[in-house]
């Protein structure tokens, strides 16, 4: 369920009478399951570091240009060392920054230096109250209370940084459309400098460069 509500923001179909437009509802998207819900239907589920890296490989191996991961832990040697292999071969790798609140640990692979990490902000810019601060934060973006997509041509609300990594991968995917020839470190630049700044004057903890 966490997959299907992450993968409408990004594509929902619009115009197809039912529900809620995606933000890249052109995208081709690669759909896969490196983790198991804890409970039927349960937004929350569990993985293994092995389970995530055979995810981030079959992602690499099969094209994806953007991959995101809505998905938060301890570093693991091994998926960082895959997260930067994809990056290195030119995929944009945007990730969750955690909903552990203030004065938690980093979480991986956010925290990672080449990796987009995300956190979300309400409606009127005021920060999701459960995110995760820390200064390898990049961007904010919508995250509290979004409408999405759930199995069975469904649609819940759902709030966290989950919610806010796919609004930065979809537009990562709208900018690979205008130019497919971006690197990720162009592209991080371009939405670092482009950010419009929230809270403390600058980059923050709280909301990186800004939304």
């Amino acid at each position: 369920m966490h997959g299907t509500l992450v993968a409408g923001v990004i594509a929902a179909r619009p115009n197809n009478g039912i529900g809620i437009y995606g933000l890249a509802p052109g995208v081709s998207l690669i759909a896969i399951k490196s983790f198991k819900p804890r409970q039927s239907n349960s937004v929350v589920a569990d993985g293994w570091s092995h389970t995530l890296a055979q995810g981030l490989e079959y992602a690499i191996s099969h094209g994806a240009r953007v991959i995101n991961l809505s998905i938060g832990g301890p570093r693991e040697p091994f998926v960082s060392q895959l997260t930067r292999a994809a990056v290195a071969r030119g995929i944009v790798v945007v990730a969750a920054a955690g909903n552990d609140g203030a004065g938690a640990r980093p979480k991986y692979p956010a925290a990672l230096e080449e990796v987009l990490a995300v956190t979300g902000v309400d409606s009127r810019d005021r920060l999701y109250s459960s995110a995760s601060r820390g200064d390898y934060i990049d961007l904010a973006a919508p995250g509290v209370e979004i409408i999405s997509t759930v199995p069975g041509n469904k649609f819940n609300v759902f709030s966290g940084t989950s919610m806010a990594a796919p609004h930065v991968s979809a537009f990562v995917a709208l900018l690979l459309q205008t130019n497919p020839r971006l690197s990720p470190g162009e592209i991080k630049s371009i939405l670092v400098g482009t950010a419009r700044d929230l809270g403390t004057v600058g980059r923050d903890n709280d909301s990186g460069s800004g939304a």
